[in-house]
Order: C-alpha cells, then sequence, then structure tokens
C-alpha cells in the first residue's frame, strides 16, 4: 500500500471522474516487523513493471481498502513519467461516494492510497549520508 498526496488533474462534474496519481517512484518509508527495522521501499512504475490489466478491466474504486464498501469504479489506468495514473468515477447512487466526491472537491481529502502486490524485490543498502 502506498499513500501519496492527492493531485487533482482532470475533474470532470457532470460525470463525477477525476483523474490524479496514485503511484510514484519516490522513495517511502516503511516497517518491517519481523526484522524490526525501518526502510524505504522504491517502486518501478513503468510499463514493463506494472500489470495494468486489473485496473484497466473496470477495478472497483474502494474506500478504506474495504471490499464491501465500493464508492466507484476505475475508468483507465496509464503510466506517463514513472508515476501511476488513474481516472476513477464515482458512484451516484451511494451517499458515502457523493460525500467523498463532494470533499474531494472542496479539498479536505488529500491523499489517496492503492493497494498492490510486489511479485519482486531487490534489496540494496544504502549510504543515507548525503
Amino acid at each position: 500500500m502506498e499513500r501519496i498526496s492527492f493531485e487533482k488533474f482532470e475533474v470532470d462534474e457532470e460525470n463525477r471522474s477525476i483523474t490524479f496519481s496514485c503511484a510514484s517512484d519516490l522513495p517511502y518509508e516503511r516497517y518491517d516487523d519481523e526484522n524490526d527495522r525501518a526502510y524505504k521501499e522504491i517502486l518501478v512504475i513503468s510499463e514493463e513493471a506494472v500489470d495494468l490489466h486489473r485496473l484497466n478491466g473496470g477495478a472497483s474504486l474502494l474506500w478504506g481498502h474495504d471490499t464491501d464498501d465500493l464508492i466507484g469504479v476505475v475508468d483507465n489506468a496509464y503510466i506517463v513519467e514513472n508515476k501511476l495514473f488513474v481516472k476513477v468515477r464515482f458512484s451516484k447512487n451511494d451517499k458515502r461516494a457523493d460525500r467523498i466526491w463532494k470533499d474531494i472537491l472542496d479539498g479536505l481529502i488529500k491523499n489517496v492510497s492503492v493497494g498492490y502486490a510486489v511479485e519482486h524485490f531487490i534489496e540494496k543498502e544504502v549510504d543515507n549520508e548525503l
């Protein structure tokens, strides 16, 4: 799961859709409970590294990663300059989706989180002194 600052790139109020970046290759602080240590995760965001089939197949837009709390659908996903972008559409028939949509437009919701599975990783020791 990655949590990044929510940047609205394209908003279509009539269709209740919004396009935004939901993942990038910027380092993200993680904690490994098993080994009791912090580390930085850097995702590879490229056409070769990210499988977009599920997202582009109409993936569910969920509130809080709760599969029982569907608020919309992913209409399109694509990669530009090491960032994953999604165009999502909010349900017109759900009170929670309506409230979330309005809170996004009002700037009250400023972060987004995307769930993902890592299938391959490389561990590197890095000198933290710059």
